[in-house]
């Protein structure tokens, strides 16, 4: 694994669930297209939006604390 940069995240509730956004090291929010960008949670990938860079996680059945892999290839 080599890394170049840092990634960092923010997020906000909406009535659906968790609104994503990574970041780059420069402060720009990291969007989908050619490259995979997202989160994986619980073994599940949730992609970036191309336009917005958007990442939509709704909420669960019951509260949980989790931790997240932040994706930018």
């Amino acid at each position: 694994m080599v890394k170049k940069g840092s990634l960092s995240l923010v997020h906000r509730s909406t009535i659906a669930g968790q609104q994503l956004f990574i970041l780059d090291d420069q402060k720009r929010i990291c969007k989908g297209g050619d490259c995979r960008t997202g989160v994986i949670m619980d073994g599940k990938f949730y992609a970036a939006s191309k336009e917005k860079g958007r990442i939509d996680i709704p909420f669960a059945k019951s509260p949980q604390t989790t931790k997240l892999i932040l994706i930018r290839d």
